[in-house]
């Protein structure tokens, strides 16, 4: 009996084995996971957010990011343990709450939904995704533990807050709660007490949204905070909705979603399947449906990318677990049928995992990244004081030069989008250089690109302001530094 009690943490553990190299052999992140790194350091360094440096998420990751930092150096390997020790107690968290509600079968099928949804939703990187899902999780664990009191409804709703401190989108996973509550409580005829529960729910949730907040009220930087984390997350997603083919190249990123849709249609052909789960089962699954549903509405403005799938990884896999474990008990050879059908698609996932950690095993990008950082810092130590700031400019690189240099920023911003031209941007980063106003920097060109950050001539005409060093191997990314000769430009940070 212990022994098949176990059988879900050896498949959790067996799953994070196999997808380590995704954690520790991957390269250094190009965007999100070198900005949030590099935002920790600064914040370590003296750094305000959204006064010193700009970007468009809550501030929860910052400090996180600056925690780990603080403990674990400034080095690459103390974030990469982190993350796979995240990984591990999340993933256990959620099916040992499963086998403790709906039995071992259960959560075996959630290890393996999980486990393997959580790296290919880009778990091993730190972006704010799985810490706000964490947080929406516990929030789901409260609500089902028993029938819940306005108390319980508040403390869910505080969870939620926490889940929105990390990433704006957690206020999807309130909008999910709020449609649950109000459905629980027709289901229950206690609709009498939804506009109490609904109350709790949003007053919990806005109490630490207000926590969070009156800090950088203290110090003046309400505006710019609320610039950055409102008008600049809604400017960001100020394009069109993605295409069918653009969403369904992000959703097939995501295991859980995919046998969720499964689930979906045989519960709509089946009527065996309908009155498979008990009252229990039926509420847990429909509050798990609803976040994850929810969970994926930004998917549908921004698609090709891994983490925005992260959300409702855990959900859609504890909605699936549940459903085909109920499902198995009331419909005999069907549901056998379905459940092979299902792991047959596991299996498949299983397989595109492995072959990408060989991959990664076998091109060793942690050792050359390393390498080429090394180069970078030395080449600066040389030529410049150590506290002096350094512009980095590059088309998507931009977080990776800096987190890579070492170095205090020289402007504001940390990378260059479309949604932030108006503080720094590519343009702003060329006149600079031509008018010899930095002290250092380092670019990245990439040749393939139709407009290069700098063309070969461009780089021959700033040797008569710079001296001009190659940094790395040079292909298939030129990478160079640049050090102003004396009698030059001040070089004042733009901030």
């Amino acid at each position: 009996m212990a022994i098949a009690a176990a059988q879900p943490i050896w498949i959790v553990a067996a799953l994070l084995a196999v997808s380590a190299p995704l954690y520790f052999m991957r390269g250094i992140g190009v965007f999100d996971d070198s900005l949030h790194l590099k935002i920790g350091q600064l914040i370590l360094d003296g750094f305000v957010p959204y006064r010193d440096f700009y970007d468009n998420k809550p501030p929860g990751l910052y400090y996180v990011s600056a925690a780990i930092a603080a403990i674990g150096g400034r080095g690459w390997l103390a974030p990469r343990i982190f993350l796979f020790l995240f990984a591990a107690v999340f993933q256990v968290g959620v099916i040992r709450w499963l086998q403790r509600r709906f039995g071992t079968r259960a959560s075996i099928f959630a290890a393996i939904f999980f486990g393997l949804s959580y790296p290919l939703g880009q778990g091993y990187s730190l972006h704010t995704e799985q810490f706000g899902s964490a947080a929406a999780f516990l929030a789901c664990a409260v609500i089902l533990a028993e029938v819940p009191s306005t108390r319980r409804w508040a403390f869910a709703g505080a969870l939620l807050g926490l889940s929105t401190v990390f990433k704006q989108t957690g206020v999807l996973y309130l909008a999910a709660f709020l449609m649950f509550a109000v459905l629980d409580a027709k289901r229950r005829n206690t609709g009498a007490r939804a506009v109490v529960t609904l109350s709790a729910l949003c007053g919990g949730f806005a109490a630490v949204l207000a926590i969070v907040t009156i800090p950088f009220v203290a110090k003046g930087l309400a505006r710019p905070l609320f610039d950055a984390v409102v008008f600049g997350a809604a400017n960001r997603a100020d394009f069109p909705f993605q295409s069918w083919y653009g969403i369904a190249h992000t959703w097939v990123l995501s295991p859980a979603l995919i046998a969720c849709l499964g689930i979906v249609v045989v519960h709509v052909l089946s009527r065996r399947a309908r009155r498979a789960m008990d009252e229990d089962r039926r509420r847990a699954f429909g509050l798990f449906m609803f976040v994850g549903i929810f969970s994926l509405v930004p998917t549908l403005k921004e698609g090709w990318v891994g983490h925005y799938v992260q959300p409702g990884a855990f959900a859609f896999s504890a909605a699936c677990a549940v459903y085909l474990d109920a499902y198995l008990k009331e419909a005999g050879w069907q549901a056998r049928l379905v459940t092979a059908a299902t792991f047959s698609g596991m299996a498949a996932y299983f397989v595109a995992l492995g072959a990408v950690n060989g991959d990664l095993l076998r091109q060793n990008r942690i050792g050359a990244d390393l390498q080429v950082q090394h180069q970078i810092r030395q080449t600066l130590d040389a030529r410049l004081d150590a506290d002096a700031p350094v512009l980095c400019v590059s088309g998507p690189s931009t977080a990776r030069l800096y987190l890579m240099s070492g170095r205090r920023p020289f402007n504001r911003s940390l990378y260059f989008y479309p949604s932030n031209d108006w503080l720094f941007s590519i343009n702003d980063a060329r006149r600079v250089l031509f008018d010899g106003r930095a002290e250092a920097a380092v670019v990245e060109i990439n040749p393939a690109d139709d407009r290069p950050v700098l063309t070969d001539p461009e780089v021959a005409s700033l040797k008569s302001l710079y001296d001009v060093v190659p940094v790395g191997p040079q292909v298939p990314l030129r990478l160079i530094a640049l050090f102003r000769q004396p009698g030059g430009d001040s070089g004042r940070p733009t901030w």
